[in-house]
C-alpha cells in the first residue's frame, strides 16, 4: 500500500512515527558502538590479558602491564591511556630511524 492509498489520518500517524523513528536514530547516533558486542568478543580478556606481556625490553613490559592493570578500573583508564603512550614512545624511540639503545633492568 503507498501514501495516496492512506486516509489522512494513517498518512498523519505513519508520518510522526516515521518522524519519531528519525529522532531515535540521531540519538543513537553519537552512543558509543562497543565493538564487543559486534565482534561477540570480550575485548577485555580475549584480545588484552590473554596475552602475556613478553618483549626484551623490560620496562616496557611494564608499561604494558600497568596500563592492562588500569584499564580494568575505570578511575583509571587516563593513566592507562598514559602508560601505552608511554610504551608507544618507548618502541619508537628504540624502533626509530636513530635507532638507540634503551637500558633494562
Amino acid at each position: 500500500m503507498n501514501n495516496q492509498d492512506l486516509s489522512d489520518d494513517d498518512f498523519l500517524n505513519n508520518a510522526i512515527l516515521d518522524f519519531k523513528d528519525f529522532i531515535d536514530e540521531s540519538i543513537r547516533v553519537n552512543e558509543t558502538v562497543a565493538l564487543d558486542q559486534i565482534l561477540n568478543l570480550n575485548l577485555n580478556i580475549e584480545l588484552l590479558f590473554d596475552h602475556k606481556t613478553e618483549t626484551n625490553d623490560v620496562e616496557l613490559n611494564k608499561l604494558i602491564d600497568e596500563a592492562k592493570e588500569r584499564f580494568l578500573k575505570p578511575d583509571d583508564q587516563n593513566i592507562a591511556l598514559e602508560k601505552l603512550w608511554d610504551a608507544f614512545e618507548r618502541i619508537k624511540t628504540y624502533y626509530g630511524p636513530k635507532k638507540r639503545s634503551l637500558p633494562t633492568d
